[in-house]
């Protein structure tokens, strides 16, 4: 592959510019590298064509019925998105990585736009076609039907039927819904102007606290319910870390000592470490929470790493964590997206240590609850020899591939297999524990315990 150097091509650029304009009061300002690049792009993968004009670029989200434009701005825009371009020797084949993400993109260059992208298309509120831009992108794209026990062509014929050009759109949202539900998974979902449908079923954890909350009187509320809840588990826990619970990254990451020979570290999110979306941002305040902790634990030689209540965040998270815990160059995963009737190539993700790795004996607590990139946190450490102590986790590992609708809904599927390094996917079933346990029992609550810490205790003594 050829590395197109984005520095070292300005840097030219303003060289040549200073030799033939340097006196000028106006200096020209270099072009992009992907102006060299114009045309028509298909994305292996994620439904996607990118079209590169002189100027500006376009992103279509593209099925074999539909051609939505999307991302669209200047090429400049386009590079500083981007931590790597490459484009091979014959330029018929780009790769990019975009800021913050860990996968390779790559497309392929093409003569021209898709045909379903150059002709005349319904009306965007058409309720038929947004059933049949729908319907097709789940076919194209889903990577599950399988794992999920989902038959897509039996769902179209079920559904299909029930809309016309009458349709409402209350009426579409309701058809829709039904028809995603049977997907009974989290990254499944639906929104609308007003609100976001998942597919998830409930976690087993949160519906035994929903059934004690049935069977009481004095909380009026399940969210309160809930938050009451967590609050007892955050005293039960400073009680183990001897009262000195340390918390950063905005709550997200919380750490102590459960005895001078064990640490604790719990992530309540893998996400949401600053207020500010930035990624950057976000990265640099988990890292530092992490310098803390690590120094913090650097004379123990066990670590219970707590995921129980973690639903999921940014996937880049759990990799920043595993660095931290890695003591050589290793390969932790390997991802490929659904493409056609196949899949693109595994990409194997890999990581190298910090600069001053904590080692010692792991084990993770999960449950129901944990799922997405928290299950990545998982996957990434399986080199390790650490036990898992708690419930079986979700099951969710893609991404949520994103896509719109013609009528201006979103709607998100998982496109992306993630497998480990035996080529082993859990998808669907999720991590089966090691020793198994219901984690969070009320009569644990009650007693003022918590029973897989006690057990990791047990396990690491």
């Amino acid at each position: 592959m050829m590395t197109i150097n984005t520095l070292s091509l300005f840097t030219l650029a303003a060289s040549l510019l200073c030799l033939t304009a340097c006196k000028s009061s106006n200096p020209v300002e270099p072009e992009s590298p992907f102006k060299q690049f114009q045309g028509v792009w298909l994305q292996q993968g994620y439904g996607q064509v990118l079209e590169i004009t002189e100027e500006n670029y376009r992103y279509y989200q593209v099925s074999e019925v539909s051609c939505l434009p999307s991302q669209q701005g200047t090429l400049e825009g386009l590079e500083l998105s981007l931590d790597q371009f490459e484009v091979n020797t014959s330029q018929t084949q780009m790769k990019l990585q975009y800021h913050g993400n860990y996968t390779e993109f790559y497309l392929n260059k093409v003569s021209a736009l898709p045909a379903q992208c150059l002709g005349e298309t319904p009306a965007p509120s058409d309720p038929e076609y947004n059933f049949e831009v729908l319907w097709h992108t789940f076919n194209e794209q889903y990577a599950f039907f399988e794992q999920r026990n989902v038959n897509w062509a039996a769902a179209y014929a079920e559904f299909r039927p029930q809309v016309s050009a009458s349709t409402t759109s209350a009426e579409l949202k309701e058809i829709m819904v039904s028809m995603l539900s049977r997907f009974k998974e989290d990254h499944v979902s639906l929104t609308d102007e007003y609100l976001e449908y998942r597919a998830g079923e409930v976690p087993a954890l949160l519906a035994r606290i929903a059934q004690e909350f049935a069977a009481q009187s004095e909380v009026s509320t399940l969210d309160e319910y809930i938050a009451i809840q967590q609050q007892r588990i955050l005293q039960i826990l400073a009680v183990y870390l001897g009262g000195d619970v340390k918390q950063a990254a905005n709550g997200q990451v919380i750490w102590g000592k459960l005895n001078d020979h064990t640490g604790y570290l719990a992530l309540a999110q893998m996400q949401n470490f600053t207020e500010s979306t930035d990624f950057d941002s976000q990265m640099a305040a988990l890292e530092s929470a992490l310098d803390q902790v690590f120094a913090d634990l650097s004379d123990t030689q066990s670590l219970v790493l707590d995921l129980r209540l973690n639903g999921g965040g940014m996937a880049e998270s759990a990799l920043r964590v595993a660095r931290r815990m890695i003591s050589q160059d290793t390969p932790v995963f390997s991802v490929s997206a659904r493409d056609g009737t196949g899949f693109t190539p595994e990409q194997v993700i890999a990581l190298s240590p910090a600069a001053q790795p904590w080692t010692g004996s792991i084990v993770v607590l999960t449950s129901s609850v944990t799922a997405s990139a928290a299950e990545v946190q998982l996957l990434s450490l399986l080199s390790l020899p650490i036990t898992v102590i708690g419930e079986k986790t979700a099951g969710i590992f893609s991404n949520r591939l994103v896509r719109q609708l013609p009528n201006g809904w979103h709607f998100s599927l998982s496109n992306e297999v993630y497998r480990d390094r035996d080529g082993v996917s859990y998808e669907a079933s999720g991590f089966q524990p090691d020793i198994a346990m219901d984690v969070f029992l009320k009569s644990d609550r009650d007693a003022g315990t918590d029973a897989a810490i006690e057990r990791a205790l047990e396990l690491l003594q």
